[in-house]
């Protein structure tokens, strides 16, 4: 059963994904278009197919305003819904229509576009995230996607972004500054294996919930410096690994924060070979219970 999950997510796979919109609108902006939840969706789409390897798709491509449903499509719309969503394969296409003007986002969109690993881009204009709890790794996999906009997003009801990124080695650039998170709980393996990642910017964040930070940047083996001065960190409870691997970190600024809920650290700065300084000023270690190799293999320090 699981290997059948992993063959229907992996029907997602694509190298471009784009928005579009059809100039036969019906322009209702009170009616909506709800998308079924991830798993849902991949069971829908595996059903258009006899195709063994559903990675042979290359493309998906998102249209609003269709009055029309297209021939031998599923629908992939909510019970719910007012209008419907539709999906068909065209050729190599994935096309994903509906009359609406909006696709609305279900609660749940855990692995929505996991292991999409031949994306490049995506085009999430059309996309309506403002009921989203989940976005646990929504992105995980996507190996081959260089850039992301997600300014669109509305997190503001985010409670999970847990390896959300993960895996995303060919991403260079992430502005997540439009990013709400004050109501997310994990972001642990946040941003794992983001191998091109030189910097980011999280200045906008707001982590005062947040319990679980395993992981977060763990093996960006090119990310040279990271300022979370501005980080809450009160009730995180697990730094474990948190900047393990981190080969080409040269300055990390945590001088905000404030440890008191700890109890893991874990392999914390394991193998971050080019850290020449630490300010660890404001770490309270009192219920701390693991702490192996927090500083292994930190040879500048």
């Amino acid at each position: 059963e699981k290997y059948i999950f992993q063959l229907l997510l992996m029907a997602l796979m694509v190298c471009l994904v784009a928005c579009n919109r059809d100039d036969d609108s019906l322009g209702d902006g009170d009616k909506k278009a709800i998308l079924l939840d991830g798993v849902s969706v991949s069971e829908k789409i595996y059903s258009l197919t006899d195709e063994y390897y559903l990675s042979f798709f290359a493309y998906i491509e998102f249209t609003t305003g269709v009055k029309r449903a297209p021939a031998n499509h599923v629908v992939i719309s909510t019970p719910d819904s007012d209008y419907p969503i539709y999906a068909v394969f065209d050729g190599k296409i994935l096309k994903v229509v509906t009359p609406a003007d909006k696709i609305v986002l279900s609660p749940n969109n855990y692995k929505l576009f996991s292991y999409c690993s031949n994306l490049i881009s995506l085009d999430l204009s059309c996309f309506d995230t403002s009921h989203i709890t989940d976005m646990s790794s929504m992105f995980s996999g996507c190996a081959a996607l260089k850039s992301l906009n997600l300014s669109s997003f509305d997190t503001s009801h985010v409670t999970n972004m847990s390896s959300m990124f993960y895996g995303c080695n060919n991403l260079t650039s992430l502005d997540l500054s439009s990013f709400d998170t004050s109501h997310v709980t994990d972001m642990s393996n946040m941003f794992y294996g983001c191998d091109y990642l030189a910097s980011i910017d999280l200045s906008n964040f707001s982590t005062s919930l947040v319990t679980n930070m395993g992981g977060m940047f763990d093996r960006c083996v090119r990310l040279k410096e990271a300022d979370l001065s501005g980080l809450d960190a009160t009730n995180v409870q697990n730094f474990g690994s948190m900047f393990s691997n981190c080969r080409s970190l040269e300055t990390l600024n945590m001088s905000g924060f404030k440890t008191r809920s700890a109890t893991n650290m874990n392999g914390m700065f394991y193998q971050c070979l080019s850290l020449t300084a630490l300010d660890l000023s404001g770490f309270d270690t009192s219920n701390v219970t693991s702490m192996s190799e927090m500083f292994n293999y930190c040879k500048s320090l």
